[in-house]
């Protein structure tokens, strides 16, 4: 009986999670289409069709002249305006004179370069909306750095941080905010920075002598698990006759991980249940010296992966001030993501090997289900983040991406334009006409493909533990997130 409540728990948990991670592809896909969607539309672009998902439609409905449709795999979405494809417009059976004025091939230079950005601005206003309203719904809270792993060979590895690790102060100052904490570091390359951390170390087992455990706690997920971290602990109770004390984390139980509990009273009532050892991991200040190495683009970076490790009381922000907020981390989150998709891309070209740093579909779902772990307020930053990650990396000059389609769109109407300069009673020359331009993008389509494949295998063998490469999540670009309000439980 019990196999099958733990089975059916761990059925239950995974399609949360996938739930979970389709939920967030399918609407970060959709604000991007809607937004070339709505440009397309405000520029007199007539639009096809506007879709969610892909493969065979499962619904559709026709309002005036475009129609939406939702299809059985809801993994993406895409628009299809006129003009973009010629196969399209002759399977529509457009008549070209009716068409006029309506194609966007017919649009000028801004309207089209309006249309093709308009999908990683969508992104972009998105995660702003998305970060205004959790600052707004749920307030700010302090965090500092907790450590995920220490990569081999790096700075941090070098000095001896850990995994688990909880930077509390750079250079004697509290770290209150992680991103800010990451900022400092990168402001340092080459500059030795002195880290002290709280490091959890585990103690000899303990066993409540009553039924009573006289502890207060919330429930914590860390780079070694699920822990519950004690908050108070009343005098003369069992807890306190076993040695347990405030900021100490309990991980087992019983001999077993915290995995499957689902609060922190639930972890307290298995206290009670009676005699059994506890395993507890006691915090000890250590204090290190770094030199977080120089990057290619200014930054200097010590070699970690990190989640925010939040702490004390939360603070309740106005709407105005919650914006600001959301604005500015949207717009830092686009410079650091754009800045290092660029140094990953110089990296890997001139390695010819894909960065420790870099992660396809399985990382990301791997995330999300973390996400899911760490509660709602953590989904939805990381649901924020990657919507600007996935506006930002459109925007890169590959063929295929809108980026890609704005850089080949400049080039064109330059050269076009030089050569009605050179030769001005000559007639108009079109350097590369729709055909070849989508040559050209399928080009980029197959080369991404071949990215995504080599990517994933890189994926697997990480997480299939055949491989010594670390998680890609640099400390560099792990998303600022302002953690959940602690669930006390006494």
């Amino acid at each position: 009986m019990l196999f099958s409540m733990i089975t059916l728990a761990s059925v239950a948990a995974f399609i949360g999670k996938a739930l979970a991670f389709i939920v967030m592809i399918a609407l970060i896909a959709f604000v991007h289409e809607m937004g070339h969607f709505l440009i397309a539309k405000l520029c007199g672009v007539k639009v096809y069709e506007f879709a969610l998902g892909f493969g065979h439609k499962i619904w559709s409905r026709t309002w005036g002249e475009t129609e939406y449709s939702l299809r059985w795999l809801p993994l993406g979405a895409f628009v299809r305006p006129a003009g973009m494809n010629p196969d399209e417009d002759e399977a529509e059976g457009e008549n070209l004179e009716e068409l006029k004025g309506r194609s966007f091939a017919e649009k000028n230079f801004f309207a089209k370069q309006a249309i093709l950005a308009a999908g990683a601005g969508g992104n972009m206003v998105f995660a702003a909306a998305v970060f205004a309203g959790v600052f707004f719904g749920s307030g700010i809270q302090n965090s500092n750095i907790e450590i995920k792993e220490a990569i081999a060979d790096r700075p941090a590895a070098q000095a001896g941080l850990k995994g688990g690790d909880i930077i509390a102060a750079i250079d004697g100052n509290p770290v209150t905010d992680h991103q800010a904490g990451i900022n400092y570091i990168y402001s340092h390359p080459g500059t030795s920075i002195r880290i002290e951390v709280q490091r959890f170390e585990e103690r000899p087992s303990v066993t409540l002598s009553g039924p009573d455990p006289g502890l207060t706690g919330e429930l914590v997920v860390m780079a070694g698990g699920v822990r519950l971290e004690v908050l108070g602990v009343e005098p003369g109770k069992a807890a306190d006759k076993a040695g347990i004390a405030a900021g100490m984390l309990i991980s087992t139980i019983g001999g077993k991980a915290l995995g499957e509990v689902a609060s922190a009273q639930e972890a307290i009532d298995r206290l009670r249940q009676g005699p059994a050892p506890i395993g507890v991991l006691a915090p000890r200040r250590l204090t290190f010296d770094v030199v977080p190495a120089p990057q290619a683009d200014g930054r200097g970076l010590i070699g970690i992966t990190s989640l925010p490790h939040a702490y004390g009381a939360r603070i309740a922000v106005p709407l105005g001030e919650a914006i600001a907020r959301g604005t500015k981390r949207t717009a830092d989150g686009v410079v650091m993501i754009y800045r290092q998709a660029l140094v990953l891309l110089w990296t890997s070209l001139g390695k010819m090997e894909v960065p420790k740093e870099v992660g396809g579909p399985l990382k990301i779902a791997s995330e999300i289900a973390r996400g899911v772990d760490l509660g709602l307020v953590y989904l939805l930053h990381l649901t924020a983040f990657l919507s600007l990650a996935i506006g930002v990396f459109n925007l890169l000059p590959i063929p295929a991406l809108d980026g890609g389609r704005m850089f080949v769109l400049a080039v064109k109407t330059v050269l076009e334009l030089g050569h009605r300069l050179v030769q001005p009673k000559a007639e108009s020359h079109e350097v590369l006409g729709p055909r070849g331009e989508e040559v050209l993008h399928f080009m980029g389509f197959v080369f991404l493909l071949f990215v995504l494949v080599v990517v994933s295998f890189k994926d697997v063998r990480e997480m299939s533990g055949s491989s010594d490469v670390p998680a890609p999540t640099p400390a560099a670009a792990t998303p600022t997130t302002t953690a959940p309000a602690p669930a006390k439980a006494k």
